[in-house]
């Protein structure tokens, strides 16, 4: 009885089975009087009565003498009421797919975040980060403060825009019958794509900076005062370590990455499953072939650089493109729906296939 509750009689406890445990509950005690007593033919439901036989039983079956031998599992005066749905209770039926009215809602809260992220958060952190490299303050900056008060400044846009600029349903052509919902900012898919995007950047860059150490020649030249997070397990050099200041800078320009990959995958629609794979990897290699090029520059030479640039970047940056290639069709998934727990676990799926692939990556090309 899908999203209701049955109350049997205890007489007829062993009818369970058939009725769905999740929906029958035994209970003990006599029969009300007001259940007609002689007709195992029919119980009594509310206010109405409804033959046996819609459960798959007769009354004659089990209260006639069919099985002498055993002990009915009915009497005659058994009573079967059906309380109103219980809200607490599981479903006892799967839910129905989404309509295309909620598909569409979503789709476009998920762009009007993306658009927020490309067009206001991302002009604002490259700016910040072109004036401090340009200016060279990096070079006046003498404690941990000022490296990590300018990261977290980078790192904030992402999670305060959506609060000035928030997703209004009512905006979309044909909002879903049940009317346009009040934004909530803890329930908004902007929130879970940061805590998404943040769970990624910091298993990412505490265990995943290891595999850039060691297989890519990676380094940073950054004073020897800043505090350091990373996995001292994996580090096989001392100097290799992660300043904490790049765990919120790393999120300000993953944010970017993601939001653009996204745009661009929804963009190009690939609809085959071999148009869809090629989709994935050409943007992943590409966006990781950049992103290489840009920090491997001149300009970043005194505070980053790769041993061998040239082969960085032509194999270097397939295993950097690990965490695209895991990373955009996982987030193409994230649904504004989900609750807490599924963002955590789906977060921490995909952190556990970047390292799968960046494991294979090192296995197949070795150090750099």
């Amino acid at each position: 009885m899908a999203g209701g509750r049955l109350v049997v009689h205890r007489a007829a406890r062993r009818i369970c089975p058939l009725l769905g445990d999740e929906d029958v509950r035994a209970v003990g005690g006599n029969p009300p009087r007001s259940a007609e007593r002689g007709r195992g033919e029919d119980c009594v439901l509310g206010v109405g009565t409804r033959p046996l036989a819609d459960f798959g039983l007769s009354g004659g079956d089990w209260s006639r003498g069919a099985r002498p031998h055993r002990r009915p599992l009915l009497h005659h005066h058994t009573t079967i009421a059906i309380h109103p749905p219980d809200t607490k209770m599981r479903p006892s039926t799967p839910s129905s797919p989404p309509s295309p009215a909620t598909r569409s809602l979503a789709a476009a809260e998920k762009a009007h975040l993306h658009r927020l992220l490309l067009l206001v958060h991302t002009p604002l952190w490259l700016s910040a980060v072109a004036l401090v490299v340009l200016t060279s303050s990096l070079k006046t900056w003498t404690t941990n403060a000022h490296y990590l008060s300018f990261s977290l400044l980078v790192a904030l846009p992402p999670f305060v825009l959506p609060l000035f600029f928030p997703f209004r349903p009512a905006a979309i052509d044909k909002p879903p019958p049940s009317g346009p919902r009040s934004y909530n900012h803890t329930l908004s898919y902007a929130l879970k794509f940061n805590i998404y995007i943040a769970l990624l950047v910091i298993f990412g860059t505490y265990f995943g900076t290891a595999y850039f150490f060691q297989l890519m020649s990676m380094r940073y030249t950054f004073p020897p005062f800043l505090p350091t997070l990373d996995s001292d397990i994996l580090r096989r050099e001392a100097s290799h370590t992660v300043p904490l200041f790049l765990y919120p800078l790393t999120h300000a320009y993953f944010t970017t990455y993601y939001s653009l990959l996204l745009v661009l995958y929804e963009y190009i629609s690939p609809k085959t499953p071999l148009s869809k794979l090629v989709t994935v990897l050409a943007l992943s290699y590409v966006l990781a072939f950049a992103e290489t090029w840009f920090m491997a520059s001149d300009m970043m030479a005194e505070w980053f650089a790769y041993g061998e640039r040239n082969r960085m970047l032509r194999v270097g940056s397939w295993g950097y493109a690990s965490y695209f290639l895991v990373g955009l069709p996982m987030l193409r998934r994230l649904d504004p729906k989900w609750g807490w727990e599924r963002v955590v676990v789906e977060a921490g799926g995909c952190c556990m296939g970047v390292m799968v692939l960046l494991e294979v990556w090192g296995k197949l090309m070795g150090a750099i």
